[in-house]
């Protein structure tokens, strides 16, 4: 995540809906997954060394629309502004297990959100979010590096259901995620990363509504200028895979979720101590489907101690 951004966040369970159907599936928290795409896609598939690490993310995103089944905004969509701080703690064993570089991490999230709609009173609210959790094994070639990931969100963030706007999601997830990086040359300047990740959830608390399972795909071409930076165009795809199912479901189930999002990336690593980098990322998203649709800026600082 990282990703997780979101991540890039998604965004639109934050946003009470501009329509009947989209109403009764934002429901407030919305049914969109708790993964967040795109923050770790320059060499994502490389474990740091052993050790213990503090990550540091802000996120800002805006959305100005809400898009229907066939991806046309709905014209009564909600502007939605979302600033987000994530500390990330982190830690790499020394000893490897069959090969692999092998650590755990756990995120919390703290949100200030704003929502502006003419179906409500304008909303601003500070909110914590969802719990992260990840245990990582990650191995490394000549020219290659794979990384595996088991992850998932507790729901301990704020979710209450009269509220249009809950950065909790009210529900448990899991994901296992897969991650390939891949170097054009000896001297690795030139890397393509992709990264899948398949997510399911648990029933909601609050409704009898439990959400379908979602696909993320992540990737990028990045190119190493020097020892310092590096650059990269990167994106993500983000598809749900399964119906919502439950009897509080009004809306139709085969209406699936799904956006894209394409922009650049960076990587500098700073002078002030070995191993301290900055990860920036800025992502607009597009052909989004059943949900919001907006661009978002990332930036973290990821610390050994």
């Amino acid at each position: 995540m990282r990703r997780n951004l979101l991540l890039i966040l998604t965004l639109a369970a934050c946003l009470a809906a501009p329509s009947p159907a989209l109403a009764a599936k934002l429901m407030g928290a919305g049914l969109t997954g708790s993964y967040q795409a795109g923050p770790n896609i320059i060499e994502g598939a490389v474990p740091p060394p052993p050790g213990d690490y503090l990550n540091l993310s802000y996120v800002y995103s805006r959305f100005g629309r809400v898009n229907d089944k066939d991806g046309e905004k709905d014209p009564t969509s909600p502007t939605f502004n979302g600033q987000i701080v994530t500390p990330r703690y982190m830690h790499f064993f020394e000893e490897p297990v069959l090969g692999a570089q092998v650590g755990f991490d756990i995120a919390l999230q703290m949100a200030h959100l704003d929502v502006s709609s003419d179906l409500f009173v304008d909303q601003s609210v500070n909110q914590l979010g969802d719990t992260n959790v990840e245990a990582i094994a990650g191995w490394m070639f000549t020219n290659n590096a794979v990384m595996l990931r088991l992850g998932g969100y507790v729901p301990t963030g704020e979710y209450q259901k009269e509220k249009p706007i809950n950065f909790g999601k009210d529900f448990w997830s899991g994901y296992v995620q897969l991650r390939d990086t891949f170097w054009f040359d000896d001297a690795h300047d030139w890397s393509v990363s992709a990264q899948a990740t398949y997510e399911s959830h648990s029933n909601m608390r609050s409704y009898r509504v439990h959400p379908g399972d979602d696909l993320t795909l992540e990737y990028g071409l990045s190119r190493k200028i020097n020892d310092t930076w590096s650059l990269a165009l990167a994106g993500y795809s983000v598809y749900q895979m399964t119906a919502d199912r439950g009897t509080d479901v009004g809306w139709d189930t085969e209406d699936k979720d799904e956006v894209h999002a394409l922009g650049p990336a960076a990587r500098v690593f700073l002078p002030f101590k070995p191993g301290q980098l900055l990860n920036i990322h800025y992502w607009h998203e597009y052909g989004a489907k059943n949900r919001s649709q907006g661009d978002t800026f990332f930036i973290e600082l990821s610390t050994p101690f």
